[in-house]
């Protein structure tokens, strides 16, 4: 098998959100997590007490999936890339073909509480690494590689588009007041996190593509008409995926209403929606087909 060939940005990035994870432990729950197997049983047990206390995990997904990637980096080797629909994973794992989806783990851990176990899973990991000596089987543990796309199926740019729909509702809905600032940025995010977990796997896996480039995709978005774009978006959906197609639009309608409830600075201070805001919601609603004009 081929060498992966890594992603240095997105590695770069994963790194970065799982040395927040650090921080966060340290200073919230006072532990020093040293990407050791041990440490995923600590987090397994502050999640445990999280979720025993009726606490919403959703925003510490990303952390908590980069965390345990670069434990597994570091412990198994391997190296962060994306599939074909941008979602990071780890390849080559103990120099082999071994693969984890290391931000399933977590969200398998989150529904399904210590039968998920992330110690456990990594142990289980572990033991598929071959043996000096040994004739190795070696087992993906991600999800089966997709088959090649037909000619007829979504484009590199229909994936394109998918990643950055949440993006260009967020455009609409915050330039409603005229403007976009950093602080209404900073709250998109925040959204995005929040609803990662409920969204259904079509979303949830654009929204995996678009955070570790956010900034560089919102500058991308400069001369592209974001009306337009949302059009050709609804067309995809209904072509390549017309199962998944209306529940995708009314998330993506539920997230324009949760940026515009952000607002004021998104600072969380009151959550009048705008009559603006408001128009933009029923235009996003009108452009995805959800809402039928005379």
């Amino acid at each position: 098998m081929a060498t992966p060939q890594e992603n240095p940005a997105l590695t770069a990035e994963l790194q970065r959100l799982a040395e927040s994870h650090v921080a966060l432990a340290g200073t919230k729950f006072g532990l020093t997590l040293d990407y050791s197997e041990e440490s995923l049983r600590q987090t397994d047990d502050v999640i445990s007490q999280q979720l025993a206390a009726g606490n919403s995990l959703e925003d510490t997904l990303l952390t908590h999936g980069a965390y345990v990637g670069e434990t597994l980096r570091r412990r198994l080797g391997g190296v962060w890339v994306q599939d074909e629909r941008g979602v990071a994973l780890l390849q080559g794992i103990g120099g082999g073909d071994l693969s984890a989806s290391p931000f399933s783990w977590v969200q398998s851990r989150l529904a399904n509480g210590m039968s998920d176990a992330l110690a456990g899973r990594f142990k289980a990991l572990q033991q598929q690494l071959p043996q000096p000596g040994a004739g190795a089987v070696r087992v993906s543990l991600a999800r089966p590689a997709a088959a090649a796309t037909a000619p007829s199926g979504p484009t590199e740019e229909d994936l394109t588009t998918l990643a950055r729909s949440p993006l260009l509702v967020f455009l609409l809905v915050a330039a409603a007041d005229g403007k976009v600032d950093r602080k209404e940025f900073a709250g998109f995010h925040k959204v995005i996190v929040g609803v990662m977990t409920s969204a259904t796997p079509l979303l949830r896996d654009a929204m995996s593509r678009l955070l570790p480039r956010m900034e560089e995709t919102f500058d991308e978005l400069e001369d592209i008409n974001p009306v337009q774009e949302l059009e050709r978006l609804a067309g995809l959906l209904d072509t390549h995926y017309p199962k998944e197609a209306k529940v995708f639009k009314e998330q993506l309608v539920s997230i324009a209403v949760k940026i515009a409830e952000s607002s004021g600075g998104f600072l969380g201070f009151g959550s009048k929606v705008s009559k603006d805001e408001k128009e933009a919601i029923a235009g996003i609603a009108i452009t995805l087909g959800l809402i039928e004009t005379d």
